[in-house]
Formats: C-alpha cells, sequence, structure tokens
C-alpha cells in the first residue's frame, strides 16, 4: 500500500484502484488541493480507470471538496472510466441527499460492493 502525501492511501480490489481518505477531517484549502494533484495523477496515469474513493476514516469535509468529487468524476467520465464512493459517514450522505449529488455519485456500503459494482458495470 503506497502512501500520497499524508492523506490518501491506495490499493487495489480486482480491476478497480481504490483511494482511501486518512484523515478524518477534510477541511484545508492546502489538502484538498494536495488531494486534487494526487487523484488527478492516478486517473491520467490509467487509460480507462475503474476508481473507487473510501470515505471510510473521513468524519468532516467542506464544500470544496464537494466541488473536487465533481471535477474528479467528470475526468474520469471523460476517459471513458468508472466512479465509485463508498463508506460515507452518514452525516456526510445527508449533504451528498440535500445537495442532490446522491443522483450524480454511484454510492456503495463498502470496498467490496463497490468492487463487485463495478465488475459488473464492464
Amino acid at each position: 500500500m503506497a502512501v500520497i502525501k499524508p492523506n490518501i492511501s491506495i490499493e487495489y480490489a480486482g480491476k478497480a484502484t481504490v483511494v482511501s481518505f486518512a484523515d478524518e477531517k477534510i477541511l484545508e484549502e492546502q489538502d484538498i488541493k494536495a488531494l486534487q494533484e494526487s487523484i488527478m495523477s492516478i486517473i491520467e496515469q490509467a487509460e480507462r480507470i475503474s476508481l473507487i474513493l473510501d470515505f471510510g476514516n473521513v468524519r468532516f469535509l467542506s464544500s470544496a471538496v464537494l466541488g473536487l468529487l465533481i471535477r474528479i468524476s467528470k475526468r474520469i467520465y471523460e476517459r471513458d472510466g468508472k466512479l465509485r464512493l463508498c463508506n460515507i459517514n452518514p452525516k456526510i450522505y445527508e449533504i451528498f441527499k440535500i445537495t442532490r449529488l446522491t443522483k450524480t455519485f454511484d454510492i456503495c456500503k463498502d470496498v467490496e460492493s463497490a468492487a463487485e459494482d463495478l465488475s459488473q458495470a464492464d
């Protein structure tokens, strides 16, 4: 498992790349910028990425993270890839519901179900 900047780790589940957020809080602009650079770099390295973003450790995030997720999603779909989000804290999930991002993102219970969902989408 590689650790990039101190805030994400990368693993693989089948053909999917799993990015897990290590921080409980994703609030600061410099942290969000570092996340964007790291995740966009991962996306650019793969021809057609299947990416799972694991929010298991995250308890708080800023609205700027929602914007980042939309940019990540757009870039993945431009490159004919797939994206799943998982392990989202119930309070954060409520924000996704209120902002209607539950209609934009495919959200799964955990990494295993996200990987299974991606394998069925092939």
